[in-house]
């Protein structure tokens, strides 16, 4: 066996109807106003994401949202995220979705930090700074459905 060590300050929260807490999580935590990105239809239509804005109005936090993040997303709608998060003065980004959404927050959240451009990541860049991610998972692996 190969000696190693591992660090995750990640926290990780599972259960049923998990999503009403998060605007009490993230109030706890000092975030004031975040962006939630989303796709086209599932995480609309299955009510997660009005779950979500409900529980972030309920606990004081304002949003903005990004929506449309498709399969295989394009780095312009990564690049319109980052001016609108910028634009709008999000201390947070949380992802309502599966890979692609959850990819889009996380570029999002790290672009927005840097001045130059995000996809700099892509060809090598590491990041330095971060706003914080929240992703709420609605794949079927999640135990969403």
């Amino acid at each position: 066996m190969n000696n190693f060590t591992f660090v995750s300050p990640t926290e990780f929260i599972f259960g049923a109807n998990v999503a009403t807490g998060i605007g009490e999580k993230l109030q706890a935590l000092g975030f004031k106003r975040a962006m939630i990105v989303y796709g086209s239809n599932s995480a609309k239509k299955s009510g997660i994401v009005d779950v979500v804005l409900n529980s972030l109005s309920a606990s004081g936090i304002d949003c903005v949202e990004l929506s449309g993040v498709r399969p295989n997303p394009e780095v312009q709608m990564v690049r319109a995220g980052i001016m609108q998060a910028r634009d709008c003065g999000v201390d947070d980004v949380v992802g309502i979705g599966g890979g692609s959404v959850i990819d889009t927050a996380k570029a999002i959240a790290f672009g927005s930090l840097y001045n130059g451009d995000v996809w700099d990541f892509f060809s090598g860049k590491k990041v330095e700074a971060s706003l914080p991610v929240v992703a709420v998972l609605t794949l079927p692996a999640a135990g969403s459905e």
